[in-house]
């Protein structure tokens, strides 16, 4: 049970684990809930001593930042860390502060105070606190390790200075009994870590997509454009933005484009399916696509997110023949073959393996495409292409 003096500190905790912004005011609630002036938190790998991540305060920025590769390079030596108490000549082993029961407990992740292992000439002795605790002024560590896996360990920690009295078994005890809140608090910051990442790294893919990728809702609110789409959409080829909004100068083309959108929110075979916009399905304002990017649902939701792509109006909805790029713009065999992998959605590296040649080469092939079709680039050469058609490419 939480002690009603900790209750602020818990939330605190959740509070940084929702919010890494947070963790400053955090740590500083940590090291004056026991009388400390410095508190970190963060996890360290074993096998290369690197740190996953790490917050600290009660010492100057510029102070902490040249002590984080000392503190890096000395942790695996340190009597005070998990992977150094099974050790043989551990210290603590010999000097009869503590009994083997005791620093069991403390190797399973029992939070210690330095003091109970280590006698004042042990700690003097120790590198990581002579190069890195004694230059923040700090001489007496309440320690608390989380999530040790055995690949790495989370870690809580509270020091004060050498004026401030030593830690105690009830700190310890304290300490403990907020083990389910600092473990999950770490857990859920590094799950929501991991998600933001993988979050930002799948929109930085959309991006830049040579493709006019958008995500909307089936009623056309758009709440993602890469830059290709906002590319067309701002040259007015068809379609445009309107307060936010996905929209059509003409009215009945604007009906078909809520249409295409709609009709993919439920069961069916529209998922995925071109369609063509305009009065004339043989001179189409442009070729919209739409994805359910969830379940469908068993009524028409406009809340539904769907990836729509958009294509222009004179492309041809299979692919090209390369034959096709290399008459309209006069390209060698080669260069046709990149042209169409690019229309196709492949990046660098993908076209590299299938036509078995290096990056350089297919970037030399690329500047080749660029002054051949007088874009500069992925995604407007991409468009260019798209814009010749099968059609196209006869007329030249």
């Amino acid at each position: 049970m939480t002690a009603p003096e900790d209750t602020s500190l818990v939330g605190a905790l959740y509070d940084a684990a929702l919010d890494p912004a947070r963790w400053p005011a955090t740590l500083q609630c940590l090291a004056a809930s026991f009388g400390g002036h410095y508190a970190h938190v963060g996890t360290r790998y074993y096998a290369d001593r690197r740190l996953d991540f790490f917050h600290q305060v009660g010492i100057e920025p510029g102070v902490a930042a040249a002590i984080v590769d000392d503190f890096v390079a000395l942790a695996a030596d340190d009597p005070l860390e998990p992977d150094s108490y099974g050790r043989p000549d551990h210290p603590a082993r010999h000097n009869g502060l503590s009994t083997p029961t005791r620093l069991d407990a403390i190797r399973a992740g029992a939070a210690f105070h330095c003091r109970e292992i280590l006698t004042d000439a042990e700690i003097h002795r120790v590198p990581m606190h002579r190069r890195v605790r004694v230059r923040v002024g700090l001489e007496y560590c309440l320690v608390k390790h989380v999530c040790n896996d055995g690949a790495r360990v989370g870690s809580y920690a509270v020091s004060r200075g050498p004026d401030c009295q030593p830690f105690t078994r009830a700190d310890c005890a304290r300490l403990d009994r907020l083990q389910p809140h600092l473990e999950r608090a770490l857990l859920l910051y590094e799950r929501l870590h991991r998600l933001d990442y993988e979050r930002r790294s799948g929109l930085q893919v959309l991006e830049d997509a040579t493709l006019p990728l958008l995500v909307t809702r089936a009623n056309a609110t758009v709440l993602f454009a890469n830059r290709a789409a906002r590319d067309w959409l701002s040259a007015g080829e068809g379609l445009t933005l309107l307060d936010g909004r996905l929209a059509a100068g003409d009215g009945a083309v604007e009906a078909q484009l809520r249409a295409a959108l709609t009709t993919v929110t439920g069961d069916g075979d529209a998922n995925g399916t071109p369609v063509s916009l305009g009065q004339d399905p043989a001179a189409p304002t442009c070729w919209v696509t739409a994805l359910r990017l969830a379940p469908a649902s068993s009524t028409m939701d406009a809340q539904a997110p769907l990836a729509v792509l958009l294509l222009p109006p004179s492309s041809s909805v299979a692919a090209a023949d390369p034959q096709d790029y290399a008459a309209a713009f006069d390209l060698t065999p080669a260069q046709a073959r990149v042209l169409a992998a690019l229309v196709a959605g492949d990046d660098v590296a993908t076209i590299g393996e299938r036509f078995d040649i290096g990056p350089a080469t297919v970037r030399t092939h690329l500047k080749a495409l660029f002054r051949a079709t007088g874009t500069r680039d992925q995604a407007a050469l991409v468009r260019t292409a798209l814009g010749t058609g099968r059609s196209g490419a006869g007329d030249g």
